[in-house]
């Protein structure tokens, strides 16, 4: 059994200057930092008073399984010899919050 192990670093860099002191006076904003790859900068989802305009935690599980998904569908295809030159997924999932 081979084993994987992966690595990544977040950094919170949303202290404007009072760090947390309340919940209005922070930036939700962090960089994510994986060896041998581009920063990614990041932030919590809007409704979380994060940046809309960066990658949120949200956005980043709905890609990994919609990848994982990727790799189940493809590899048995490889196995019995039938070739796929593209494919595509998009998914909507939705949050209810009160």
């Amino acid at each position: 059994m081979n084993t994987h192990q992966y690595s990544a670093n977040i950094v919170w860099t949303g202290n404007t200057g009072t760090g947390t002191s309340d919940y209005t006076s922070y930036s939700r904003d962090h960089v994510i930092s994986i060896e041998h790859k581009p920063d990614l900068p990041g932030s919590s989802d809007s409704i979380f008073r994060g940046d809309v305009t960066k990658h949120n935690p949200e956005d980043m599980l709905l890609s990994s399984l919609s990848d994982n998904k990727f790799e189940l569908l493809m590899r048995p295809g490889a196995y019995f010899l039938v070739v796929k030159s593209e494919k595509h997924s998009h998914a909507i999932p939705f949050i209810i919050h009160r």
